[in-house]
């Protein structure tokens, strides 16, 4: 039997307008808020490099964070995409986006149709699957991460 966690990483992309501090602000907010779900941990996302005139020590990648769900967890991971969803909508923000990822699927959380965020986390629960080329998916073409790959601040 597989007693592996199963890790999952958020995306948030705040649009071009947005400073560091409100990204920084909408991380910690989304964190709080998947913390209830009762997912094993969320853990914010911490960066090898630091910037040039940063001060040296643990530097965050605000707008990603790693969700680790409770192994065989098909309706902890529903909850999650629907809590980012809901999440979505109450920002009242058009340019506000959450890309999922869990193991080769990757995906926007849609924010205008419950149905959708549904179907998507439906998709995803099917880890072996291949993802569906008519599912929503990120823009190959825009970054949704630092190109300094991030690891996570657990240790393991």
């Amino acid at each position: 039997m597989h007693d592996q966690p199963r890790q999952v990483t958020l995306t948030i992309d705040a649009g071009a307008g947005s400073d560091p501090l409100e990204l920084a602000s909408l991380t910690r907010r989304l964190r709080d808020e998947l913390l209830q779900l009762g997912v094993e941990d969320v853990a914010l996302v911490r960066s090898d490099s630091v910037r040039e005139g940063a001060r040296a020590g643990d530097v965050i990648q605000w707008g990603m964070l790693l969700v680790e769900l409770t192994p065989s967890s098909d309706t902890l991971l529903s909850a999650l995409v629907a809590a980012v969803h809901l999440w979505l909508v109450r920002q009242d923000r058009d340019e506000l986006k959450a890309i999922i990822q869990s193991g080769s699927i990757k995906a926007e959380i849609p924010k205008t149709s419950p149905e959708a965020a549904r179907a998507l986390a439906a998709s995803m629960s099917q880890p072996s699957a291949p993802a569906d080329p008519a599912e929503p998916t990120a823009d190959p073409a825009e970054p949704t991460a630092d190109p300094a790959e991030p690891t996570s601040d657990r240790a393991g």
